[in-house]
């Protein structure tokens, strides 16, 4: 796991503990993936994962709606093929364009209607008649896309013909494992076991920044717009069922449908970590009721629901970011969850210490024979309390000795690490040397380093 920058991100880590529904034993992740692949495929799969794409209103004209996404499309994987639809041209760039979707030699699981709202419906009729089951609406015309009679009659028209959509407003979507990029981002992101479902653009741009620096790979990044036909907890349920995702990451604005949510997070939960970021505030609310036409509804009705169906709230930005980090990992504690915590310093450890009251963990009691070898290492009859605390000398070969030994005991589930700086320690090093010994174990490891950035930017 990687290094984490503030102590925030160790509390907000530590707090979804004993809130987590997930209790499998080390290596059962790999039944619930072999019960994942043995399930019929999903009725969204063709939406999220197709093999054939359509771009009607692809253009290789910059101010263009569908230049953008077709650079995505058209530099996508050889698992999809691709196909530009735009009379106006016999080629964009190299790839011979089709006048008419109607022309197709096959029938695309997806169309992307990159054109003004006012085409919308005629595009709708012409993808029904070539039997198109899903339509995907990128950013459109603001006036139109943020009209509700606009929407509902798009959405009578699509449900009157038989196909599903994606949006409006919807950025995009992703599928890395299959070179899949349906969007307006012009990088793939890597691939990897998150699963994102955002309903804003702009948070789906600041997640896919961090995950590229941090090394964080998707299953699949959608993005959902206004929902008017599949919804987020569609969305979900697709998700919790897909073998390719291992941890479920989701940006909510508005609930449309609050029962539908909660069935599909407390099914999804109790298979894969579901982490959530909703804004809180009363501001925040009137800014998206105001923008949307939608209400947003009591936040503390919102906390409760998501507490009870075993999925996880974070309140901020940096803390929704930093526990994809953390469960991007796949390494969960046993429950109910021991855990240990190691710092260098009476100060860190104390902090620890309150972290652990504020959670509402349970703080682990290593066995007798840990308890004299973290004696022996510290040299001292106070290392037998936790958190243990290493003294401010500590060097970093003693914190990966302590960490070994914690996470060697059978009464550890997981270990809280504390590092403040240390004169002549190289933080890139010590994180580096700190990583290696976690990889050792099966067993989570939260690392809050204290004043030193090198130390969270380093690539272990």
């Amino acid at each position: 796991m990687k290094a984490g920058r503030h102590a925030l991100k160790s509390r907000a880590l530590l707090r979804l503990i004993p809130g987590l529904h997930l209790r499998r034993a080390p290596g059962s992740f790999c039944a619930q993936k072999r019960k994942s692949l043995m399930l019929p495929p999903h009725r969204l799969r063709k939406a999220f994962v197709p093999t054939s794409v359509a771009v009607i209103g692809a253009s290789n004209r910059k101010t263009s709606l569908g230049t953008s996404i077709w650079s995505g499309v058209a530099n996508s994987g050889r698992l999809m093929e691709a196909y530009p639809v735009n009379p106006k041209y016999k080629y964009i760039g190299v790839t011979p364009c089709w006048s008419s979707l109607a022309e197709l030699p096959v029938v695309p699981d997806l169309a992307v209607l990159a054109l003004p709202s006012k085409h919308i419906l005629e595009s709708l009729g012409e993808c029904a008649a070539k039997g198109v089951p899903f339509a995907l609406l990128p950013p459109g015309d603001e006036d139109c896309t943020a009209d509700r009679l606009w929407r509902e009659q798009v959405l009578e028209t699509a449900r009157n013909l038989g196909i599903r959509l994606i949006g409006p407003e919807s950025i995009g979507i992703m599928r890395p494992d299959i070179g899949l990029n349906v969007s307006y981002w012009p990088t793939l992101a890597k691939a990897g076991r998150v699963g994102l479902i955002c309903q804003s653009g702009s948070v789906t741009a600041s997640v896919l920044d961090y995950a590229e620096r941090h090394h964080i790979g998707f299953s699949s990044v959608i993005t959902s717009g206004h929902e008017s036909d599949i919804t987020v907890s569609e969305m979900v349920d697709f998700l919790a069922t897909d073998p390719a995702t291992g941890i479920i990451a989701l940006h909510i604005e508005t609930l449309r449908h609050p029962r539908a949510f909660y069935s599909a997070i407390r099914a999804a939960s109790r298979s894969k970590p579901v982490v959530i970021l909703k804004a809180a505030s009363a501001n925040a609310s009137r800014l998206i009721s105001a923008r949307s036409s939608l209400a947003t509804g009591e936040d503390t009705i919102f906390d409760a629901l998501v507490r009870r169906a075993g999925a996880v709230r974070c309140a901020l930005l940096e803390e929704f970011l930093a526990t994809i980090e953390a469960f991007a990992a796949e390494k969960f504690p046993r429950l109910p969850a021991r855990i240990a915590m190691i710092a260098n310093g009476l100060g860190f450890a104390s902090l620890s210490a309150d972290v652990a009251d504020y959670c509402a963990l349970e703080l682990a009691q290593p066995r007798a024979d840990s308890q004299q070898l973290l004696a022996k290492l510290i040299g001292s009859p106070l290392a037998l309390t936790n958190p243990v605390d290493l003294g401010v000398t500590a060097s970093t070969k003693q914190f990966c000795a302590a960490l070994k030994i914690l996470l060697d005991d059978p009464r550890t589930d997981g270990v809280l690490l504390s590092m403040s700086p240390s004169n002549g320690e190289d933080p890139h090093e010590a994180a580096r040397m700190i990583a290696e010994a976690s990889r050792s174990s099966f067993k989570p490891v939260i690392t809050s380093w204290g004043g030193r950035d090198v130390a969270f930017e380093s690539d272990t």
